[in-house]
C-alpha cells in the first residue's frame, strides 16, 4: 500500500508542475513521453 501524508502530496503537485511547465509538451497517453526520473518524481514509483 501507498501512503502519502500532505507534505508527500505537495511536493508531488510542486514535482508534477515543475515538470509540466519545463516541458513543450505533455502525453498522458504515451508512456515514452516522461523519461524514468521524471516519472519518479511525478509518481514516487519506479517503472523497474
Amino acid at each position: 500500500d501507498l501512503i502519502l501524508n500532505g507534505d508527500d502530496v505537495k511536493n508531488l503537485m510542486i514535482d508534477f508542475r515543475l515538470t509540466i511547465n519545463s516541458a513543450k509538451t505533455f502525453d498522458f497517453d504515451n508512456p515514452s513521453s516522461l523519461d524514468d526520473d521524471t516519472y519518479k518524481a511525478i509518481t514516487g514509483l519506479s517503472r523497474g
